[in-house]
């Protein structure tokens, strides 16, 4: 039951926020955030999501501070971190990756589940467009992209090694740490 409620809540989280991107207001409020922490703090509130797939996380140290809105790009690891553990095999790995890539830095996330056909990849960032054997609402996808392109970055997909899908999006580098 708890599982269901956190789900609900997501679902409200991402219509509320499609009908602001679609209302025309939204605008990112823009703070320097620390991906270790944000990364850390998904995991820890993913954890009953996650239960069933070993996760791995690999945010070098040297990754600076990104300037992004906190909620937001906390709803863009949610989307991508439930949807990796949902299409993951129980017992599989689901990877959460950082690096920086001036003047951005890139943040992955990657499954060993069935995967995307390339057919499907442009079709899956577009409002209600659900990939083969899902049951989501088809909302999530297209806020990530929504959210990441306000921020001023980009977001794909592309198949995991092995087998799987790898999400993969960048935000800015907060202004103070760029070098």
């Amino acid at each position: 039951m708890c599982d269901e409620v956190d789900r609900l809540d997501r679902f409200v989280a991402n219509l509320l926020s499609m009908s602001r991107i679609d209302a025309g207001v939204f605008e990112p409020d823009r703070q320097a955030v620390d991906i270790h922490d944000i990364v850390a703090d998904r995991v820890k509130q993913l954890a009953p999501i996650l239960r069933d797939v070993i996760v791995r996380v690999d945010v070098r140290a040297d990754v600076p501070l990104i300037g992004a809105d906190y909620s937001r790009l906390e709803q863009v690891l949610t989307n991508l971190v439930a949807n990796a553990a949902r299409h993951a095999p129980a017992g599989s790995e689901v990877w959460i990756a950082a690096i920086a890539d001036e003047p951005m830095v890139r943040l992955e996330v990657s499954d060993q589940g069935i995967g995307i056909p390339p057919e499907e990849v442009e079709r899956l960032f577009e409002p209600f467009e659900r990939g083969r054997g899902s049951n989501s609402s088809g909302i999530g996808l297209a806020i990530c992209r929504s959210i990441v392109i306000a921020h001023g970055g980009t977001i794909g997909v592309r198949r995991t090694f092995g087998g799987g899908a790898t999400f993969s999006f960048t935000v800015p580098i907060h202004a103070g740490d760029q070098t």
